[in-house]
């Protein structure tokens, strides 16, 4: 899943690929989610200054959607700083009980977050396959930031490559 901040900053996701696998997370037409409690927002927002980030947590009515939200703006603030290190964010059943996700930024040449690549699936999944989900992310991530912000002579927009089946 590929998503973008709105003006608002909440993830507007722009494109998607549905898994073959029997069990699936299908994403709605035209979506937006909320960034203070979801993976791609997390990534994105791991990635601005902490005041910018901390203005938009204290404006909303955060609410538990799961026993996992996390609700409270300083301890969001703590983990966007853990993620930011990291490099990736994880949302373990936060948003969506039996649903997790990783993400990763996407950087334009200045170094600003514009969108976040994610994969979700189902939490059992995501214990067995984490690091391998991570490094692909993180792999794809780049391919796109090379091709859209650092364009050469030479780059082959090769779409269908981007996006992790």
């Amino acid at each position: 899943v590929l998503g973008c901040l709105t003006n608002k900053n909440n993830v507007r996701i722009v494109s998607a690929r549905q898994s073959t696998r029997e069990m699936g997370y299908i994403v709605a037409q035209n979506p937006t989610i909320p960034s203070w409690c979801s993976c791609m927002g997390h990534a994105i927002l791991a990635n601005m200054p902490e005041d910018k980030v901390l203005h938009y947590l204290e404006k909303l009515d955060l609410k538990k959607l799961t026993n996992q939200t996390v609700t409270d703006p300083r301890k969001i603030i703590d983990k966007l700083k853990k993620w930011r290190n990291l490099g990736y964010a994880l949302n373990i059943d936060e948003r969506i009980d039996g649903a997790s996700g990783i993400a990763v930024p996407v950087f334009d040449s200045n170094g600003w977050p514009q969108a976040s690549l994610n994969i979700v699936m189902l939490t059992p999944r995501f214990h067995q396959c984490k690091e391998e989900v991570i490094s692909e992310l993180q792999n794809s991530a780049r391919r796109i930031e090379k091709a859209i912000f650092l364009p050469q002579k030479d780059t082959v927009m090769e779409s269908e490559k981007w996006l992790i089946a």
